[in-house]
C-alpha cells in the first residue's frame, strides 16, 4: 500500500508540473506499451521484465487519472466492479445495473 500511496503522491506532483493533457498523453503512450509487451509475451519474443516494467508504468499513470477524474468517484466504481466480478466467482451473478451510469 506504501507503493500505491508514494504513486499518488508524486502522480500529483507530475499532474501539477506537465499538466493533465500532457499526462493523458502519456497515459495512452504507456498503456500502448504494455499492450505491445503482452502481445509479445504471447508471442515469445519478450522477457518478462520488460511487461513487469510496463505494467508498473500503467499503474502510475492510471493512478494520475483517478486524481484527474475523481478518486471518489472512480473508487465507487472499482468497488463495484469488484463486487461484480466476486459475485461471478462465486456463482451468484445477477445483471444488476450500476447506480449511476453516468459515471
Amino acid at each position: 500500500m506504501i507503493v500505491i500511496q508514494r504513486a499518488d503522491v508524486v502522480g500529483d506532483l507530475a499532474l501539477k508540473k506537465y499538466g493533465g493533457e500532457l499526462q493523458l498523453a502519456k497515459a495512452f503512450e504507456e498503456m500502448g506499451e504494455l499492450i505491445v509487451a503482452l502481445s509479445r509475451i504471447e508471442n515469445g519474443g519478450i522477457k518478462t521484465n520488460s511487461v513487469i516494467d510496463e505494467i508498473a508504468d500503467v499503474t502510475i499513470m492510471l493512478r494520475q487519472l483517478r486524481s484527474m477524474f475523481g478518486p471518489d468517484a472512480v473508487d465507487e466504481r472499482i468497488k463495484f466492479k469488484l463486487d461484480r466480478l466476486l459475485n461471478k466467482i462465486q456463482g451468484t451473478q445477477t445483471e444488476n445495473v450500476p447506480p449511476d451510469e453516468t459515471i
